[in-house]
């Protein structure tokens, strides 16, 4: 989990499913680009994207 692209990248190459959550540094976009497993909005959404209905 991270807020940079580079954070996604880092996690992927580890082997994990990267997710990314924008408003932070970098934009939606940049984020977009580095192809997370997910990408949320805000933090307050993980547990919707961990524990889903």
């Amino acid at each position: 989990m991270g807020d940079t692209e580079y954070d996604v990248v880092s996690a992927r190459r580890a082997g994990y499913l990267a997710v990314a959550v924008a408003g932070g540094y970098r934009p939606r976009d940049a984020l977009r680009r580095a192809e997370p497993y997910a990408l949320l909005g805000e933090l307050t959404e993980l547990p919707a994207l961990l524990l889903p209905t």
